[in-house]
């Protein structure tokens, strides 16, 4: 629970900052997944999934990648070794399962379709793309309910 939710904290966050300005080139990568890759005109498309790469890594990788680093470094250095590990691989495991469903919302003939929960999300989501400061996780929006960005 302490690992889903500290999750869902970092994503908001990161969401959040993706969406203003000032977060420079976190700003400009994320900027591209709306504007160029899925527009509101298109929010979904064929496989394979729209994304830029710099390096040989994901756009996502790239401007999320230094503050993810940074986090798990400071929580190194303050969590004993066990709740480091434990906390960590549950974030990861929970980063690969959020990036993988916004992977499958803007792909056509998702096999995720069949479920009405999944149907719910990508209707959140797409709500999100047209109106940007609404909606900014992506699996549980609980902290856009406690914000008001729901």
């Amino acid at each position: 629970i302490v690992s889903w939710y500290l999750y869902h904290c970092i994503e908001y966050f990161l969401h959040y900052l993706s969406h203003r300005r000032y977060s420079g080139f976190m700003y400009k990568i994320h900027r591209n997944h709306h504007i160029m890759y899925y527009p509101v005109n298109k929010l979904m498309d064929k496989k394979p999934y729209k994304t830029g790469y710099y390096y040989g890594l994901s756009d996502g990788i790239i401007a999320h990648g230094p503050i993810m680093i940074s986090i798990f470094i400071i929580s190194y250095n303050i969590l004993n070794t066990y709740i480091f590990l434990n906390v960590s691989l549950r974030i990861i495991l929970l980063i690969l399962i959020s990036d993988y469903i916004h992977t499958n919302i803007h792909i056509n003939d998702s096999y995720l379709e069949k479920y009405d929960w999944f149907l719910k999300l990508r209707e959140r989501h797409f709500y999100h793309h047209k109106n940007i400061k609404k909606n900014i996780n992506i699996i549980d929006n609980n902290l856009d309910i406690i914000f008001k960005t729901s």
